[in-house]
């Protein structure tokens, strides 16, 4: 006899599941379960004694929640799972389960009246994913975007608005005499100075609104739909916010005033490039003008 004509007692497989790492239930073509494992109970919030072999889908759903409501009120949802896994092109997918654990559900069909479930904990190796995901999107000291990625997505916005022909502005930000920061008070203090307006600025912004570090205390803003008049006025409110409250550490109070350009997206500009070389322009502006202002281009 080959290895492939050899079966096995009920509890054989049954022991087996209960032997698997992992969260294991199998149900019948009806969603009846017919096997699970302890790890299957954790996962559900069930003990041993709440469910039995031939327990339908729709009971399982109301001894979660409690016997609230008969198991014919959740009759609609089994009837949505049954669609769902039935479609031979679901076979995987993740949800969010209490004590906010993702879990990745995989069902393989072993004939027309078997469906046997798989339940995996995938929270940590995906908050890792995430984790690498912002190394390489954001800077780490201000957690804003990093230069590559702050790029990216403005010329994102640059081919978006150029299609719907939609405004977007930008604001460029640098630190005044920030080296005389760092001399006097140290590099830790600076670091300090630098996560303050990076919060500051974000208190100011909207949600959709793009906000980078391009390097050392030079920041920059993009203001998708947002007009020139309407930049001004959110460049005049980070001048404020930033001269009216001095960062306090270490028992020093310490403060500190910014220059900012303002310029516009235009039919013009291509690329990210030629948007900064206009906002850098209306810095430069600024700077000369005596810092702790705005200046448009």
């Amino acid at each position: 006899m080959s290895n492939s004509e050899v079966t096995f007692p009920t509890f054989v497989y049954d022991e087996i599941i209960k032997l698997l790492p992992v969260a294991v239930s199998v149900y019948s073509k009806d969603f009846e379960l017919l096997m699970w494992n302890d790890q299957y109970l954790s996962l559900s919030g069930l003990t041993e004694d709440q469910v039995y072999k031939g327990m339908s889908l729709a009971e399982k759903i109301a001894v979660e929640n409690q016997n609230e409501l008969p198991p014919s009120a959740f009759l609609p949802i089994v009837e949505q799972v049954k669609c769902y896994w039935q479609d031979p092109l679901h076979h995987r997918r993740e949800d969010w389960f209490e004590n906010d654990r993702l879990i990745e559900t995989r069902v393989k069909r072993l004939s027309e009246d078997l469906y046997v479930f798989c339940y995996i904990d995938i929270t940590e190796s995906r908050l890792y994913e995430n984790h690498l995901q912002s190394l390489s999107e954001e800077d780490p000291l201000t957690k804003t975007l990093n230069r590559r990625s702050f790029v990216q997505q403005v010329e994102s916005l640059i081919l978006q608005h150029r299609k719907q022909h939609e405004p977007f502005a930008v604001l460029m930000l640098d630190i005044d005499y920030f080296k005389l920061v760092n001399d006097e008070y140290g590099h830790h203090v600076g670091d300090e100075v630098l996560v303050a307006l990076a919060q500051r600025c974000r208190i100011l912004l909207k949600e959709n609104d793009l906000l980078g570090r391009l390097g050392g205390e030079e920041f920059c803003i993009a203001l998708p739909n947002k007009t020139l008049t309407m930049a001004k006025e959110i460049a005049l409110n980070i001048l404020q916010s930033v001269n009216n409250t001095p960062v306090v550490t270490n028992d020093l109070e310490v403060s500190f005033t910014v220059s900012i350009g303002v310029t516009e997206y235009c039919a013009l500009d291509r690329t990210f490039e030629s948007v900064y070389q206009r906002v850098d322009k209306a810095l430069y502006a600024a700077k000369k003008a005596g810092r702790n202002c705005f200046k448009t281009l």
